[in-house]
């Protein structure tokens, strides 16, 4: 109040502080109550517990309410990428994750949107729904910029076939089938929460085999708000009929367009690799997987760098991360992939590549069949 404490005025010293207050000026800063022996202060303001907590203690992104307090300390979990998203550390036993980015999906009580559901099995938050790919006529232009990347900025001699290869987006169940006729080879496999904590789950593959594929034409697949879901009207089928080295690439419908298109640049990679002349098939996994995830790695710089200048890119909203921040979590992904094949692979061909320049290492790869010793 300004006015002075007397030697015979009431009054209560903080000891936060050391401030002195008279007892009727001791109130709570957020309810204008009157306030007992113990409260808490927030920027010198004396306030509540209660009223603290509802105002300023730190809130789980997941079901809104105030995180647990622990042995006098706050407790929390975060996801591995997105360390600003808190969350009351039992929810992870039980909240479904965004097959893309792995982020978990809040509880109905918190208001905010939940994930969208795909009829095979999967759920994507809102934030990777935004630019969602969900027909192989969208697939189709992601593809011809991955070519035209290959070409104008790696500098790579593309084989007159790769214009021609057809790029279907298929459901998981097609993609898993197609995968095991494979041999589980020349496909982009993903490890990490998107499909269960450090599981290999299959998201894109080089076809070699011809026959029938169900994939999503346009029309077929398509978002209905009022149910969350993504509703499949009926999967036509490409009928594969031509024999060579490459017949298809098929990549997972219903995941974000940058996610779509770096692994679309992966299987290019394969199927440049298998039409080269002096490469073809024979490759060691690591090897050949390395180098197809760091053309991955380089198709999201350049997208990086293309949406640089774009102010919406870095945009955040209720749905969640900007599409810069997922683009960013994607390249992440790829450096710290566990897995001997694709993430050692990777980090040993970005070494090389970082060393030698990409064009020296595809010359070594196709006169060794090895990464080159550094």
């Amino acid at each position: 109040c300004g006015q002075p404490i007397t030697a015979w005025d009431d009054h209560v010293t903080i000891p936060q502080t050391g401030g002195r207050l008279h007892r009727r000026c001791l109130v709570c800063d957020g309810c204008g109550r009157a306030l007992e022996a113990r409260f808490a202060l927030h920027e010198g303001k004396p306030y509540h517990q209660q009223c603290y907590r509802e105002l300023y203690h730190p809130r789980c992104v997941l079901c809104s309410g105030a995180l647990p307090v622990e042995g006098g300390r706050v407790r929390w979990s975060v996801h591995s990428f997105f360390e600003d998203e808190k969350f009351c550390g039992h929810h992870g036993d039980t909240a479904r994750r965004c097959f893309a980015c792995g982020r978990f999906e809040p509880l109905a009580s918190s208001g905010k949107p939940s994930f969208a559901d795909v009829p095979d099995g999967r759920a994507l938050c809102m934030a990777c729904a935004r630019t969602c790919v969900v027909d192989s006529e969208e697939a189709r232009p992601l593809y011809e910029r991955v070519l035209a990347f290959m070409r104008d900025e790696l500098h790579l001699t593309l084989h007159a076939d790769m214009r021609t290869i057809p790029v279907l987006a298929v459901d998981l169940p097609t993609l898993n089938d197609r995968t095991a006729r494979e041999g589980g080879n020349h496909g982009h496999h993903h490890h990490g929460p998107g499909g269960g904590e450090h599981q290999s789950v299959v998201r894109g593959l080089c076809l070699s085999e011809v026959g029938r594929v169900p994939h999503m034409a346009p029309g077929a697949a398509r978002y209905d708000r009022a149910t969350g879901r993504y509703v499949i009207q009926r999967p036509h089928v490409y009928a594969i009929e031509e024999v060579r080295s490459v017949t298809a690439v098929l990549v997972l419908f219903a995941l974000p367009a940058t996610l779509f298109t770096s692994i679309l640049a992966h299987e290019a990679m394969h199927a440049y690799l298998r039409l080269h002349p002096r490469i073809g098939t024979a490759l060691d996994p690591a090897l050949e997987e390395g180098l197809c995830q760091l053309v991955a790695h380089k198709m999201l710089e350049s997208e990086a760098a293309r949406a640089a200048s774009d102010p919406a890119d870095a945009v955040e909203d209720a749905d969640g991360p900007s599409n810069r921040r997922l683009r960013q979590y994607f390249r992440h992904s790829i450096e710290t992939d566990p897995s001997p094949v694709y993430g050692d692979g990777f980090r040993r061909a970005a070494e090389a590549c970082a060393a030698l320049g990409l064009d020296v290492l595809i010359e070594h790869v196709a006169q060794h069949k090895a990464f080159p010793a550094l």
